[in-house]
């Protein structure tokens, strides 16, 4: 009897050793993503998200080198305080662009 049950245990434990050669697939999902229908979307959406981004963040650059043309071109009209002021609210822009940049980006 036990020998017999050895032997069943045995026969199984070599059949699924046998069963074990199954084939393995590879799905490229970039492929599918650029492919479908709803990925090409997606990557449009994402490329037109992008693209805003990018111009909102070149068009506030812009104003920021026009302030500060017009803080140097400002230098000496304007009084000692008021020019230290307008460089400092100016540091503050470029700081917040700064990190506005890395928030975006």
């Amino acid at each position: 009897m036990k020998l017999s049950f050895y032997k069943v245990i045995f026969f199984f434990l070599f059949f699924s050793i046998c069963q074990a050669n199954e084939n393995i697939r590879f799905v490229d999902l970039n492929y599918i993503v650029n492919n479908s229908k709803i990925g090409k979307s997606l990557n449009e959406i994402i490329e037109n998200k992008n693209n805003k981004i990018k111009k909102d963040l070149d068009d506030l650059k812009k104003s920021l080198d026009d302030k500060k043309n017009k803080i140097v071109s400002q230098k000496n009209i304007i009084k000692k305080e008021e020019f230290q002021k307008l460089v400092n609210n100016y540091e503050k822009d470029v700081v917040d662009f700064k990190n506005l940049r890395k928030t975006k980006t």
